[in-house]
């Protein structure tokens, strides 16, 4: 008997010296403090043990006196080792708080303070020798504390069994339990043994396991991570469809994480819709969830994943699934954020006797989650990249098709000048003219077909966003439109040339013969309107009242076709005639306009005002044209205004312009009018003017002499309200070529 103890105590010794190398090395790879704390407390309790189990063992003899020291130590470090057996595997299975553990410890401390007592006389010892065998007496707290704490970790570890992945600390946790058990049937020295050589292998299992679970398996998992982050990357730069990465990413979830149920949400117009599902029949798919709704609902809500142990029991929102109470055991949601935006949700369940999710597995899903995010997204670029790219492609070829088809001529060029597009048109023009298109840039314009001033166009295009000039190729005269290539910054121009020569022949033989027939005309009603003055003056006063009457009527409508033919030739030849500028003071514009209509205001009953302030700039223009279009707006307001009324001729300076002002108290113009009061020929009838008389060509004059001395003419009018006609001069000082 008494070498048995000592054999026994050698194997558990070994064992301590082998799990103390354990605790070494994992204290060497940095775990928690607190597993490290009790599982030295174990070991230190489990050494104590062995040593007493040693002592007694060697000083066997028929007085029981000598052996109370070393039963104390057995007592304190067996019952010493199952209570922090108990707190190590409630850290390690993070089952109660800190403060719960320290009241483990606490009890530690009072056993090895009752040892103290007892060895030094205090308290009585609780042993007694019965055939060569030492016992222990019921009255020791042994008999009823260390029974009690193996199996509250036989209870522990079978309430946890469903949440560890890692079960070798388990199984050697339960070894040891197991063993120390026996100490209830046999309560002595034996017992005490034989507790101790069982124990020995479950503390050898409990070191292998918690290096398994702190520095092995995370090692491990940490490559498995490594090899999932390389995975996503990898289908992250493949750049594969939307549905494969979707499929990708369930089938990773469910692989990666051991996981029995994985599927994913997409969000979709302001809801999350089921696209892919594994485990599950696939009748599921396109099932819709409000955002708030179910577990994968509310991660989308709050933007943070969401996990429970145990789906029925736990979970008391809407199903995710229809049957998910019945069918889910341990879930986890993890949604895919980007942008600060949640785009969709990753959801990864077990059945309901399934293991539970540890921390490294919402750690790994959380990573697949923020890779995940980046593929869908990169997914959907790609989408609406090549969906952007077929359709640019599509309108680049019915672009090309439909400039390729016309007649007109197109080109674009570069900044250098150098072609980077020209339709069949502009080729054959190419050729016709003697460019060669495909020359080194620079060479290959003909000098004509540029405007004489780059710099006026570059103004233009930035003013109105195109420009037009005439140009002549080929023996043919063109019209061309330019306009910039490019948005924010010029890259180039695009020049459309429009075929004109027929046009202008046909201008110019209508003008020839509007000019021919108005001078034709003009000749014998000149000849009319003489003998009638003549005759007027012989038998006017002496004619009947008929006779006068008639006269006057002959005289009234030769004056109206006379002022018509004027008309006419007036338009023509501020269309078509150059204009010659000089400085003109405004004025003298003014009075000059001022004098020629005061007569006729004052025939009408109309005031005539002007206002023109000293020190206004000089404008650029033909005096007698510009003269001409200012009196017929004075003259409109007068015909236009009833007796009593006033006219206003105004000028004033806005920088770099000088506006010339003419404001009646009219009728006005109706709206109804008022676009086409610029057409030749239009005169509108308006109610209570049906005496005035008028050719419809007076303000087209306007139109025409203002635009031609690079000017603008607007009106503003209401029915009843009277008229404001505006005309905008660029001041001398602001016209450059």
């Amino acid at each position: 008997m008494a070498s048995t103890p000592v054999i026994v105590a050698l194997v558990a010794g070994l064992a301590a010296v082998l799990s103390g190398g354990f605790w070494v090395s994992l204290a060497w790879s940095g775990v928690r403090a607190e597993l490290l704390q009790f599982y030295g407390i174990y070991l230190l309790m489990f050494g104590l043990w062995t040593a007493g189990i040693a002592m007694a063992g060697a000083n066997l003899s028929p007085s029981s006196g000598p052996l109370t020291g070393p039963m104390l130590v057995v007592e304190t470090g067996f019952l010493g080792a199952s209570i922090a057996l108990f707190a190590l595997a409630s850290v390690v299975a993070k089952v109660f708080s800190p403060n719960a553990r320290l009241l483990v410890l606490g009890l530690i401390l009072l056993v090895v303070l009752y040892s103290v007592l007892v060895q030094g006389g205090f308290l009585p010892a609780a042993f007694e020798l019965i055939n060569s065998d030492i016992f222990v007496t019921k009255q020791s707290y042994v008999i009823v504390l260390g029974p009690v704490m193996n199996i509250g970790l036989l209870v522990l570890l079978w309430m946890v069994r469903r949440r560890q992945r890692d079960i070798l600390w388990m199984v050697g946790a339960a070894v040891v339990a197991v063993s120390q058990l026996v100490v209830i049937p046999l309560p002595s020295l034996r017992g005490f043994t034989l507790a101790l050589a069982g124990a020995s292998g479950g503390v050898v299992l409990l070191g292998l396991g918690l290096l398994e679970r702190e520095i092995v398996r995370p090692a491990r998992e940490r490559r498995t991570q490594s090899e999932a982050l390389r995975t996503v990357t990898s289908a992250i730069t493949s750049l594969r469809p939307l549905d494969l990465v979707l499929e990708d990413l369930t089938r990773y979830s469910s692989e990666l994480l051991h996981a029995e149920i994985a599927g994913f949400f997409l969000l979709e117009g302001g809801q999350i819709v089921l696209r892919t599902l594994r485990g599950l029949p696939r009748n599921y798919l396109g099932r819709p969830l409000a955002v708030g709704e179910g577990m994968a609902g509310t991660a989308v809500a709050e933007l943070h994943g969401q996990s429970v142990e145990d789906y029925a029991r736990e979970w008391d929102g809407e199903n995710d699934l229809p049957f998910a109470r019945d069918v889910f055991g341990a879930a986890m949601t993890e949604p895919l954020i980007y942008g600060g935006q949640a785009i969709g949700v990753l959801l990864v369940a077990q059945s309901r006797n399934g293991r539970m999710f540890s921390a490294q597995d919402h750690a790994l899903l959380q990573l697949l989650a923020e890779q995940g995010a980046v593929a869908l997204q990169q997914s959907r670029l790609v989408a609406e990249q090549r969906a952007l790219n077929q359709e640019v492609e599509a309108g680049r070829r019915q672009l090309e098709s439909v400039l390729s088809s016309t007649e007109s001529p197109v080109l674009a060029l570069a900044r250098n000048r150098h072609v980077l597009f020209a339709n069949p048109s502009a080729r054959a023009l190419a050729v016709r003219s003697g460019a060669d298109l495909d020359a080194p840039a620079g060479a290959l314009i003909p000098r004509e077909a540029i405007p004489k001033s780059l710099l006026r166009m570059e103004r233009e295009i930035r003013r109105h966003g195109s420009y037009t000039y005439e140009v002549n190729l080929a023996g043919r005269n063109f019209l061309c439109h330019v306009a910039p290539l490019g948005r924010s910054r010029t890259e180039g121009w695009v020049a459309v040339l429009n075929d004109i020569t027929e046009l202008k022949a046909l201008d110019r033989m209508k003008s020839d013969m509007m000019r021919m027939t108005s001078h034709d005309l003009k000749n014998p009603l000149q000849a009319a309107m003489a003998n009638l003055e003549l005759l007027r003056d012989d038998v006017y006063d002496g004619a009947p009242v008929e006779a006068r009457e008639s006269m006057d009527a002959v005289d009234q409508q030769l004056q109206r076709m006379y002022r018509i033919i004027s008309g006419i030739l007036d338009t023509e030849r501020a269309r078509v005639k150059t204009v010659h500028l000089a400085s003109c003071r405004p004025e003298r514009i003014i009075e000059a306009v001022a004098e020629d209509m005061r007569l006729f205001a004052r025939e009408r009953g109309i005031s005539l005002w002007t206002d023109c302030p000293a020190g206004l700039p000089d404008v650029q223009c033909e005096a007698e044209q510009f003269e001409r279009a200012l009196g017929n707006l004075v003259e409109n307001g007068i015909k236009y205004t009833h007796s009593g009324g006033e006219v206003r001729l105004i000028a004033r300076h806005e920088q770099p312009n000088v506006l010339f002002e003419v404001a009646d108290t009219g009728v006005g113009i109706p709206a109804a009018l008022q676009p086409r009061i610029f057409e030749r020929f239009f005169r509108g009838h308006q109610p209570g003017m049906e005496q005035v008389t008028g050719t419809g060509l007076g303000l087209s004059l306007v139109k025409a002499v203002v635009e031609r001395h690079h000017g603008v003419v607007w009106f503003e009018s209401e029915a009843g309200s009277g008229t404001r006609f505006f005309v905008r001069m660029p001041a001398a000082d602001g016209i450059k070529d």
